[in-house]
């Protein structure tokens, strides 16, 4: 009973964060742009409430609250599956370093990007803000490798899954394909020069 209610309510925040912030307007009122108002037409899909969600995780993260819904996804099975203490928190960890490096590193190409019919900051106030202070002090090369190697920690973090497991698995399939190719390519060879052979000797028996 207390897993199946912990579902519901995790479940509720995924489809609620995901919904508030896909369906994000900066003219929607929030914390900062017209708080107190209710106008009759709101973009988004979960009216004020959304709203205001979207709005302070934008302001904070910019795109890099995207990850927000994936990181309570990724926390709904470590609760699901009765994880440990010390799993939870690391992914809780590394999904604030997520929003914040992705948010950074997309703040280095552009201040703002289009979304929808709105425009939304590219890594809010702790991207913004963190990218700023690794230009300053590191330049743009430092600040690139900084926020690449934070951002790998973060998804691992987050995730559980080391990076060179991925890399080692894309390879793997990347040689098996390429395997599976090579032998294909042999039959089609084989069977051509079968036909061929096949071919050249009824026409020599015809002659």
């Amino acid at each position: 009973m207390k897993k199946e209610l912990y579902g519901i309510l995790l479940c509720f925040l995924i489809i609620f964060s995901g919904v508030s912030l896909f369906t994000y307007h900066a003219s929607d009122p929030c914390a900062g742009n017209h708080f107190y108002t209710a106008p009759a037409h709101i973009h988004n899909a979960f009216g004020l409430v959304g709203a205001h969600f979207a709005g302070a995780a934008v302001a904070a993260f910019g795109l890099g609250a995207f990850w927000i819904p994936v990181i309570i996804t990724l926390l709904s099975f470590c609760v699901l599956k009765q994880r440990s203490s010390t799993i939870i928190w690391l992914t809780v960890l590394g999904g604030f370093i997520l929003m914040i490096t992705s948010g950074g590193l997309l703040f280095l190409l552009k201040d703002t990007y289009e979304f929808g019919s709105t425009r939304i900051s590219s890594g809010g106030a702790e991207g913004i803000f963190t990218a700023s202070v690794l230009l300053k002090y590191a330049n743009p090369f430092g600040c690139v490798i900084i926020l690449v190697c934070f951002f790998l920690a973060g998804f691992i973090f987050a995730t559980g899954i080391s990076v060179t497991w991925l890399v080692t698995a894309f390879n793997r399939k990347i040689f098996a394909a390429l395997k599976k190719t090579k032998e294909t390519t042999g039959q089609l060879y084989d069977s051509a020069a079968e036909r061929f052979k096949g071919f050249r000797r009824t026409i020599i028996d015809a002659v």
